[in-house]
């Protein structure tokens, strides 16, 4: 936006309107609104043409106004949380088409739950495979091994690690990760939610491998 007004509109008049000194301070105005912008009391202000050359920045997740990030989920049937940063926004919508094409599935799950819980909590999901007593070397309590009888058909379990909490904290990641899981499984499935940090209490609580960590590696 130049100094100078500009006079776009007054060259496709023939010469003879252009000599005319009442038509070029009419188109002026014209001008400023549609071709050149210009500059009003909170600052410049784009013309006309200008928005239009910038209108498939809106489109784009990672370049659009913080304001039209709502109005772009709504195009994917998905309604963004409030409590969600920026950046997580925009990741998710450039993602959102594929990630649909995936829907209902393991992979797709924990993709989801990587980009709105973000890099501090590493998910694990584990599904049941029916399985309650084997004696060999792969026994686990609680994962192939049930005391009192297995799960539920079609069950599976989410299993999150948090390298630190606070109650804010724990509370928010099982409200998202409650929120995902419910949106993104198949209907007829059921789940548990797991939610685990480090908090070892000798002679009170101690699982290793579970609530107990060994090391600075999760």
């Amino acid at each position: 936006m130049g100094t100078e007004p500009s006079r776009k509109l007054v060259e496709y008049l023939p010469a003879l309107y252009r000599e005319d000194p009442f038509i070029d301070p009419l188109l002026r105005a014209f001008d400023e609104v549609l071709i050149s912008g210009y500059e009003g009391a909170d600052g410049p202000v784009k013309g006309l043409e200008q928005s239009i050359g910038e209108l498939p920045k809106i489109f784009d997740p990672q370049k659009a106004p913080q304001e039209f990030l709502a109005w772009l989920a709504d195009w994917t049937a998905f309604t963004m949380r409030s409590d969600l940063d920026s950046e997580k926004q925009r990741d998710f919508l450039s993602e959102v088409i594929s990630l649909y094409a995936r829907r209902g599935t393991k992979k797709n799950l924990s993709k989801l739950l990587g980009i709105f819980l973000g890099e501090g909590v590493s998910p694990t999901i584990m599904e049941d495979d029916g399985t309650q007593f084997q004696l060999d070397d792969d026994l686990q309590i609680g994962v192939n091994t049930y005391l009192g009888g297995g799960s539920v058909p079609h069950f599976f379990r989410v299993r999150l690690a948090l390298a630190e909490t606070t109650k804010f904290m724990l509370d928010r990641v099982q409200d998202i990760a409650g929120s995902i899981i419910e949106l993104e499984k198949p209907a007829h499935t059921h789940y548990r939610l797991d939610v685990i940090f480090p908090s070892m209490q000798i002679g009170y609580h101690c699982t290793i491998g579970v609530d107990t960590i060994l090391g600075t590696e999760m």
